[in-house]
């Protein structure tokens, strides 16, 4: 069910406090799993294998081939988040995936990077380790950006950081080498601009029975009704006390109009008695923790335990009836679904 939240406030702070210093992309981690790799600041003070810096850049350069030799290749497979184009809040924070596969006989080499080449930086190191990729197989590399600030003159346009895949010596790959991202940049106060619509519950519908005690995975769909993607926005608990959870969740990178599920781990509380209903609430919050959408929620019923009645005895050892075993005899007791081992007491 939807309704109207009155006390988003509460987990707000606990959102922001938590957010890691580099975002995941969650929806990139399930879709490719060979390799993943995260810019960090820390690529800035890397010197071994250390790419020659990079040459000039002509914007009107096409993608095309680095050409002969022996050199590794690659073929662009697809924009892992955020297509070209996507709108996004000034000032927001990003991470951007490309996914490429290695077309070439042999793994990519050890010192491979993505590099940065032209265009504005946005904020990301000037290159990226890549792992070494067998032939044949997918990698998926990202990016850590910020959109140009408010007050940056780009701010309302359409900005485009170019990057491509090279050897531990500058050497260009083959093929498909080139990549960017390319986003359009909205300003504007941020109630205006981001929005959510109410889509379904997909799993755990209002009203199951769940036993206190029991840990469910409760997944709602919700579609974005806004003017900018959602990027690096939460999905925050507003009623902590009731079920044992995480304070916040992070939602996958979602543009205008697609769809976004959005998964907590629940854990029903030991103390909720059988027959009674167990509501939480959560909201969504943008990156500077202003709330938009509308409310959504888990709420269950709580079950009886399972009953647990006496095992029926099969085996005929250590029955009702006394069967003589002698001290230190390791012996199998077998029970009803079940079978266990038992050193007897020597006393």
């Amino acid at each position: 069910g939807i309704g109207v939240s009155t006390q988003w406030r509460v987990r707000v702070a606990v959102a922001l406090r938590i957010r890691p210093s580099s975002p995941k992309v969650a929806a990139v981690q399930k879709r490719h799993t060979h390799n993943r790799q995260t810019a960090t600041a820390d690529c800035e003070n890397e010197s071994m294998n250390s790419p020659d810096p990079p040459p000039p850049y002509s914007p009107d350069e096409a993608l095309g081939s680095a050409g002969g030799g022996a050199r590794p290749a690659v073929q662009f497979v697809e924009d892992a988040s955020f297509a070209d184009g996507a709108p996004l809040q000034a000032g927001t924070r990003f991470a951007k995936a490309w996914t490429f596969r290695n077309v070439g006989e042999e793994a990519w080499p050890s010192g491979t990077v993505l590099r940065h080449v032209g265009g504005p930086l946005l904020s990301a190191p000037p290159f990226v380790r890549v792992l070494a990729t067998p032939p044949g197989e997918t990698t998926t590399v990202i990016v850590d950006m910020v959109a140009p600030p408010p007050d940056d003159p780009a701010a309302t346009t359409t900005v485009r950081s170019v990057w491509e895949l090279a050897d531990a010596h500058g050497s260009k790959f083959t093929g498909h080498f080139r990549c960017w991202a390319e986003v359009r940049v909205v300003g504007g106060a941020t109630a205006s601009l981001y929005g959510a619509q109410w889509g379904k519950d997909v799993t755990v519908p209002d009203g199951e029975e769940v036993v206190a005690g029991s840990t469910i995975t409760k997944r709602w769909e919700l579609h974005n009704a806004g003017k900018v993607c959602w990027a690096n926005c939460w999905a925050v608990c507003d009623d902590p006390a009731v079920f044992l959870c995480d304070p916040a969740v992070q939602t996958d990178p979602t543009c205008p109009g697609e769809a976004s599920v959005i998964t907590a781990s629940i854990t029903v509380p030991h103390s909720a008695r059988p027959g009674a209903t167990v509501r939480g609430s959560w909201r969504l919050v943008a990156p500077d923790g202003t709330p938009f959408g509308p409310q959504f929620w888990c709420l269950v019923t709580v079950a009886q335990p399972p009953a647990y009645h006496r095992s029926e005895d099969v085996s005929g050892v250590g029955a009702d009836e006394i069967s003589p075993i002698g001290a230190m005899t390791l012996f199998v007791k077998t029970l009803t679904g079940k079978t266990i081992s038992i050193n007897a007491d020597p006393s």
